[in-house]
């Protein structure tokens, strides 16, 4: 199954389980969790480096939920 199926197909599922009324971190943690034990590597709250013309700035972007580490 490919990945973006997977991660829309979960969250779909969700959503309609669980409903639109818990906090963003239970969704989170309920995401990943469900997401890992389909077998994709799961990350949270990732940092992404913020680069222009070769230099890396103190800045950086936050990942909620990069999955099989893409980014883009």
């Amino acid at each position: 199954m490919k990945l973006q199926k997977i991660a829309v197909d979960v969250a779909y599922q969700l959503h309609v389980s669980l409903g639109s009324r818990l906090l963003e971190s239970v969704y989170q943690e309920i995401y990943t969790y469900t997401l890992r034990e389909h077998g994709l590597a799961v990350e949270t709250e990732v940092e992404l480096p913020v680069i222009f013309e070769f230099k890396t700035f103190k800045s950086t972007f936050r990942i909620d939920i990069p999955i099989e580490k893409i980014f883009y």
